[in-house]
C-alpha cells in the first residue's frame, strides 16, 4: 500500500452528492476522512471507481471523482476546483472551532 503524504481530518458527516454523468442524487453519504486533495466516504450504493460526482461539503459543494474501493468505502479526489476552493478547503481543514479539529491520526483507506 501507498503511504500517505497528505495529512487528513476525520470527520463524521452525512451529506449529499450527485452524480455528474446522469445527475442522479445520492443520499445518506458519510464523509470519514478529508484533505486538501480530496476525502473518504461510505455509500450503500455501490459507486464505480471513475465516477464524478459533485459533493455537498458543510462548507462547500465541489466536484469529486471516485479513486479506490473498498467494499462500501470509497476514495475520492477533487477535480478541477478554483484556487479559490482550495484556500476554503484548506482554510476549513485547519481550523480550530469545535466543528473541524485537526487530527494527529493519518487514515489509512
Amino acid at each position: 500500500m501507498r503511504r500517505r503524504t497528505v495529512m487528513r481530518v476525520n470527520v463524521n458527516w452525512s451529506v449529499e452528492m450527485e452524480s455528474m454523468q446522469n445527475h442522479e442524487k445520492i443520499k445518506g453519504i458519510k464523509v470519514l476522512t478529508f484533505s486538501h486533495a480530496g476525502l473518504s466516504f461510505r455509500c450503500e450504493k455501490e459507486l464505480k471507481v471513475g465516477e464524478c460526482f459533485i459533493i455537498d461539503l458543510p462548507f462547500a459543494s465541489v466536484p469529486i471523482s471516485v479513486v479506490r474501493r473498498l467494499d462500501d468505502r470509497y476514495g475520492s479526489l477533487f477535480l478541477n476546483i478554483s484556487t479559490e476552493e482550495i484556500a476554503l478547503i484548506k482554510e476549513y481543514l485547519y481550523k480550530d472551532d469545535g466543528r473541524s479539529v485537526l487530527m494527529e491520526a493519518i487514515s489509512q483507506f
